[in-house]
C-alpha cells in the first residue's frame, strides 16, 4: 500500500488512425469528470492493458480529476487541429503517430545538477531503486554541495533511472555524459555495473575534496566561448564547459572568476556563480589526477558494448578505450558538451536526461534540434518519469506500460460504468442567476439556526419570576433546555462539556442567554465557561449581579466591537542580545557580494566572506535609505539564492532598514535558504565582520541591528496588554 501513492499518473491511449482515437477521447472525457482521486491510478491501469500497439498514440500525465479533464480536452483540440505530433511538457500532454522505433539518446548529467540524497518519489515507489540506494549510503543530511557527497549522490540517481526504464523497456542506442555523467555513461555501455559506478563516483569525490580549500570556484556566462575568451585577458581563468552556443562556464581563483564575471556583466551578459565547492577541469584540481590513477589501477573495466559520445574527446570512444587514463585526463580538461551532442544529434529522434534535474535538457534545447525531456531521479515528484514514458510511447518506442503497476494496489475500472451518488440536501436549493453565465445558491427554505426543541416541562408564571432572580436555577433551566432534560436531572455538580455532553458553542449561548436575562454585561470570551459546573457558572454570574454592574456600565472593560477575545496587538522591540556562537564544521566556500560599484562595504565584505570557510551563499548589500532603483538588486540576489537552495544563504546588509520584509518572505516561501539580515553602520570599522559572524551562525531566519558602539539588538514580538 504505502508503494501503491503516486503523486502523478500516466493515461496511454492508443488506436488504429486520429477518428479511432477520437472517440475513445469523447467516452473518457465525461468519465474522467466524475471519478474520484483514489481512482485515478485504477484508471491508469485499465487503459494500459487495453493498448492494442496501434500506431496512433496518445499519452496524458495527470494528478487530479480535474487535471485529467482540463488535459483529455486540451488532448481533443491538438486532434482537431490536426496536428501530428505534440510534447506540451508543460501541460503533459502528448500525442504522435508510431511508424517506427524511436531512435534515443541518453544524456547523464554532472555536478551541476541538484544532488538528492534520499532518492526521493522513486526510491519509495520502487524496490530495486530501493535497494540500491541501501547499497550507496549515501550520508543521510550530508552537505550536497559537497564534491565527496555530491558525486555518489548524483550517479547513484542516473543508476536508479537507468534501472527503471530498463524496466519499462525504454532503451537507447547512444549516450552522453556531462562531466560525472561520463561515468554514468560507461556504466550505461557495460564498462561496469552500478555497484562499481557508485564506488568510482565515490572515489573521484573524495580525492578532490582532500585537495582541501581554497581551490578556487567556477560561474556560467551567458554566451559563447569565444566571447567568454575575449573577457578572460590576463586572468588566470579556464573556461571549463562548452555547455551550448549561449552558455559557457569559467574555472578559476575565486577573485579571478569574480573580475570575470564583473566584465560580463559590464557587457551585459548574464553571469552567475556555480554553487560547487572546487574550480573543476582546471589546473587547481590537478593534484587529483595522481590520486585517482591510483584508485583506478585496482579496477577493472569490461570493453564498452554501447556507444558514447564522450564530453571529454568531443567524439565517439571506441569499444576498447582506455577508460582509466581517459578518467585523469578529465580531471582538467573542458566539457565538450557541444561537440558531444552535435556528432549524434542528426541520427536521434529524442534525448532523454537519465538522472537528477534538468540542466542537460535545458542545454540542448538551445542547439541540437532534438526533443529532450527530464526524468528528475531522486526528486519528490514521479511527473518527470512519466513524461518520459509518455514522450517515448508516442513517439513509437514498445513501453512496457504494465511495469508502472507492479507491485501496485489498483482495482478494476469499469470505463462503461455510469455511477449513482447520494445527493447532498444543499444541493437541491433552488438557483437564482446573478448574471448570464453566473448561478448563485437561493436561501434555503427553512433558516439554518434551528429553534431548539424544550423539553415540555411547563413553568407556572410566579416561579419564572423566581428563576430569573436566581442565576443558578435560571442558568440550570437553560441547560435543561438545550439538553432536553428534566430540571432535577441538571446537578449542581454536572459539568458542561463531560457530563452533558454540550459543546462549547453551545454552552457559549447559555452564558450569554443567561446574562442577558439578568441584566449583566456578556462576558467577553463566553467559551471559557466551557467544562464549568452548573454551579461555578450559577456562582460567577451570581457574583458579578452582587457587585452591582449592569450591562449599561460604561466603565465594564469591554473589546471594541469586532474583535473577538483570542485578538492581541503587538508591537516589535529592539532588544540587546548576544550572539550566540555555534561550532563551525569546515565547508565549501562560494560566495557572491552584489553592490554598487561605490558601496563602502562591497569590498571588505567579499574579503572576509571569500576566506571564511563558511559555506556559500549571496551577499546583497543596500545602501543608506534604498529606493525602487535597488529592486533589479533585490532580485538579482533572490534569483542567485533560488538557483541553489540547499544549504545556500541569502544575506542581507543594510544600514537603517529597507528591505527586510522581502527577505523574510524569501525564507517563508522557500524554507530551505536561510536567511540572515543585518542592520549596520557601514562606516564602521567591524561593519564586515559583524556580518560575517552573523551569517556564520545564522540558522533559518535571523536578524540584527548593530550601532557605533557594537551594540547587538534582535528584534522581539511583543504583546500588548
Amino acid at each position: 500500500m504505502s508503494r501503491s501513492y503516486q503523486d502523478a499518473e500516466l493515461f496511454l491511449l492508443s488506436a488504429p488512425d486520429r477518428t479511432e482515437l477520437r472517440k475513445q477521447l469523447d467516452n473518457l472525457v465525461p468519465l474522467a469528470a466524475r471519478i474520484t482521486r483514489a481512482e485515478l491510478g485504477d484508471l491508469a491501469q485499465t487503459l494500459a492493458r487495453g493498448l492494442n500497439g496501434s500506431n496512433t498514440r496518445a499519452a496524458v500525465v495527470a494528478s487530479t480529476p480535474a487535471q485529467l479533464t482540463e488535459r483529455l480536452k486540451k488532448l481533443k483540440d491538438r486532434l482537431d487541429e490536426s496536428i501530428s505530433m505534440t510534447l506540451d511538457l508543460p501541460s503533459g500532454v502528448f500525442l504522435g503517430s508510431a511508424a517506427r522505433r524511436p531512435r534515443i539518446g541518453f544524456l547523464f548529467p554532472g555536478q551541476g545538477s541538484p544532488a538528492h540524497l534520499d532518492g526521493g518519489a522513486m526510491r519509495r515507489r520502487f524496490q530495486s531503486v530501493g535497494a540500491l540506494y541501501d547499497r550507496a549510503s549515501l550520508p543521510a543530511g550530508g552537505d550536497s554541495v559537497a564534491t565527496e557527497v555530491a558525486q555518489p549522490a548524483i550517479v547513484t540517481a542516473s543508476a536508479a533511472a537507468l534501472e527503471v526504464l530498463e524496466r519499462l523497456g525504454i532503451t537507447a542506442r547512444v549516450a552522453i555524459g556531462h562531466s560525472l555523467g561520463e561515468l554514468s555513461a560507461w556504466h550505461w555501455a557495460g564498462a561496469m555495473d552500478a555497484d562499481g559506478l557508485i564506488r568510482l563516483a565515490t572515489a573521484r569525490g573524495r580525492v578532490m575534496a582532500d585537495l582541501g580549500n581554497p581551490t578556487g570556484t567556477m560561474a556560467g556566462i551567458r554566451a559563447d566561448h569565444e566571447q567568454v575568451a575575449s573577457l578572460l585577458q590576463d586572468e588566470d581563468v579556464v573556461i571549463a564547459g562548452l555547455n551550448s552556443p549561449h552558455q559557457t562556464v569559467i574555472s578559476g581563483p575565486a577573485r579571478a572568476v569574480e573580475n570575470v564575471v564583473e566584465r560580463a556583466k559590464a557587457r551585459g551578459l548574464a553571469a552567475t556563480r556555480l554553487a560547487v565547492s572546487h574550480a573543476f577541469h582546471s589546473s587547481l584540481v590537478a593534484a587529483a589526477a595522481p590520486a585517482l590513477g591510483e584508485f583506478l589501477a585496482r579496477e577493472t573495466f569490461q570493453p564498452l558494448r554501447g556507444t558514447v559520445a564522450s564530453t571529454i574527446t568531443g567524439g565517439l570512444l571506441p569499444a576498447d578505450q582506455d577508460l582509466s587514463a581517459l578518467l585523469c585526463k578529465q580531471v582538467t580538461s573542458p566539457v565538450r558538451f557541444i561537440d558531444a551532442v552535435s556528432a549524434v544529434a542528426s541520427d536521434l529522434d529524442v534525448l532523454i536526461e537519465v538522472g537528477p534535474g534538468e540542466v542537460l535538457s535545458g542545454l540542448v534545447a538551445d542547439f541540437a534540434g532534438v526533443p529532450a525531456v527530464s526524468i528528475d531521479a531522486g526528486g519528490p515528484s514521479l511527473a518527470g518519469l512519466l513524461n518520459t514514458v509518455a514522450v517515448a510511447f508516442v513517439a513509437g518506442a514498445d513501453v512496457r506500460a504494465q511495469a508502472l503497476f507492479e507491485d501496485r494496489f489498483t482495482r478494476p475500472f469499469d470505463l462503461d460504468r455510469r455511477p449513482t451518488f447520494f445527493v447532498n440536501p444543499c444541493e437541491r436549493t433552488a438557483l437564482a442567476k446573478r448574471s448570464d453565465s453566473e448561478e448563485i445558491p437561493q436561501p434555503l427554505p427553512q433558516p439554518f439556526a434551528v429553534e431548539q426543541q424544550v423539553y415540555s416541562e411547563p413553568l407556572q408564571a410566579e416561579s419564572a419570576g423566581a428563576i430569573e432572580a436566581n442565576p443558578l436555577e435560571l442558568v440550570r433551566q437553560l441547560v435543561s433546555d438545550r439538553a432536553e432534560l428534566p430540571p432535577s436531572a441538571v446537578g449542581d455538580d454536572s459539568r458542561m462539556l463531560g457530563d452533558l455532553h454540550l459543546n462549547s458553542i453551545s454552552v457559549g449561548q447559555i452564558v450569554v442567554e443567561a446574562t442577558r436575562r439578568l441584566g449583566l454585561p456578556a462576558p467577553v470570551d463566553p467559551t471559557a465557561y466551557a467544562n464549568a459546573t452548573v454551579a461555578e457558572i450559577g456562582q460567577a454570574l451570581a457574583t458579578q449581579a452582587a457587585k452591582g454592574v449592569s450591562a449599561g456600565d460604561e466603565q465594564q472593560e469591554r473589546l471594541p466591537a469586532g474583535v473577538d477575545s483570542w485578538i492581541r496587538a503587538f508591537t516589535i522591540e529592539l532588544v540587546e542580545r548576544p550572539l550566540t556562537l555555534r561550532p563551525q564544521a569546515p565547508k565549501a566556500n562560494g560566495w557572491q557580494v552584489l553592490a554598487s560599484p561605490d558601496h563602502p562595504l562591497k569590498a571588505r565584505l567579499a574579503e572576509v566572506f571569500s576566506r571564511s570557510g563558511c559555506g556559500s551563499g549571496v551577499v546583497v548589500c543596500l545602501p543608506v535609505d534604498p529606493n525602487e532603483q535597488q529592486v533589479s538588486l533585490l532580485l538579482d540576489g533572490v534569483r542567485v539564492a533560488l538557483a541553489d537552495r540547499n544549504e545556500f544563504q541569502f544575506v542581507m546588509v543594510q544600514q537603517g532598514g529597507g528591505a527586510a520584509a522581502l527577505a523574510k518572505t524569501l525564507h517563508l516561501e522557500q524554507p530551505g535558504v536561510e536567511v540572515c539580515v543585518v542592520d549596520v553602520p557601514f562606516d564602521h570599522p567591524q561593519a564586515a565582520d559583524w556580518v560575517l559572524a552573523e551569517a556564520t551562525n545564522a540558522v533559518g531566519y535571523r536578524e540584527a541591528h548593530y550601532d557605533a558602539a557594537g551594540c547587538r539588538r534582535v528584534p522581539v514580538l511583543k504583546v500588548l496588554a
